[in-house]
């Protein structure tokens, strides 16, 4: 007998017809009228036994008993006729599930249409949380085309970083973790992230500002001018990291770097957006240092061995540079030479 699911699936709490039939209708009977028997189980009937034999079974859908109570509106009394649901279905979830969960200053695209449905399978999946597909698949159904955020701010085709062979990844992304950084319905940050970052080019530094960074990364590296160990960003003893970030009009982390892959080293993004301009950034990794062009400056390298000279105006800096013998004994110089 044909499923008598309706073919536009419901979010979360919703869940299709359970009704056991009496007598049982003809297989012509998607979408018709005939009578059912309200004291049976809707998913132990021959149209909805599907939905009990999937691993995670919605609650609301468990032993059928309560489709109608709670999502579906009947028209006609034991007859198998409803209303049809409405094109946004938050409010039907919400009977349920707590509406707090889901309002923020940023919220997910399919969340602020009550689309629930385009991730959440409404009574019965094979992945937890009644999940269409699992991350990252699932977030690629959407995120392998270029979109826009409600700010109207460009989103990457992540897809296809994801599957770019010759791409460095953000150990996160590479492994499909979404989940690490993003919350999948609403967040009081940018890019429903799960803890504060930034949201500008500039930003003031504080750790509780980078609060997403550091949940993986030291802060070290940006708290000390200067520093033999704490960075391998540093030209000599002076710490890069620490001079970008740490200052009241700091460059954020997402000036430099893309949090989820490139084809320069160390995550280096290969442009980066300024106001409405985008902007090429050429990064090269050496043994020791590396080298970098942007529209901010002209070409300038580092090392952390044999400091560089770049002969470029910059602010005072910080802190005392280190004696040679200090960088040859930080680079191992002098225990090679003694060998």
């Amino acid at each position: 007998m044909n499923d008598l699911r309706m073919t536009s699936p419901l979010p979360l709490v919703v869940t299709l017809l359970f009704f056991s039939f009496a007598p049982a209708p003809p297989s012509f009977a998607q979408g018709k009228e005939f009578p059912i028997d309200t004291t049976a189980s809707c998913v132990t009937s021959s149209c909805h036994a599907d939905v009990a034999t999937k691993k995670h079974v919605h609650e609301a859908a468990k032993g059928g008993g309560s489709c109608v109570e709670v999502c579906h509106q009947p028209t006609k009394k034991d007859m198998h006729a409803f209303t049809r649901p409405p094109s946004n279905l938050s409010e039907t979830c919400f009977q349920c599930h707590d509406a707090g969960k889901f309002r923020g200053k940023t919220a997910h695209g399919p969340v602020a249409a009550g689309k629930c449905t385009a991730c959440h399978d409404p009574h019965a999946a094979e992945n937890p949380r009644l999940l269409g597909k699992t991350a990252p698949e699932l977030c690629f159904s959407c995120h392998a085309a270029q979109l826009k955020d409600s700010q109207g701010r460009t989103l990457p085709p992540a897809k296809r970083l994801f599957e770019e062979k010759n791409a460095v990844r953000h150990p996160p992304f590479a492994e499909g973790d979404c989940g690490a950084c993003h919350l999948p319905h609403a967040s009081e940050t940018p890019r429903l992230l799960t803890e504060n970052f930034p949201g500008a080019f500039y930003a003031t530094w504080s750790e509780n500002a980078y609060a997403l960074c550091f949940s993986c990364h030291s802060a070290d590296p940006f708290k000390e001018p200067r520093t033999l160990t704490g960075s391998a960003f540093r030209n000599g003893n002076l710490n890069l990291h620490y001079r970008h970030v740490n200052r009241a009009k700091g460059r954020t982390c997402t000036a430099c770097h893309t949090p989820h892959g490139s084809r320069q080293p160390k995550l280096v993004r290969e442009s980066f957006g300024f106001g409405a301009t985008e902007l090429p950034l050429q990064y090269g990794k050496t043994e020791t240092g590396g080298t970098c062009a942007t529209a901010c400056h002209g070409p300038v390298a580092y090392d952390r061995c044999d400091p560089a000279e770049n002969g470029m105006l910059t602010t005072p800096r910080e802190g005392v540079d280190a004696a040679p013998q200090e960088l040859r004994r930080s680079c191992g110089k002098e225990e090679k030479t003694r060998k």
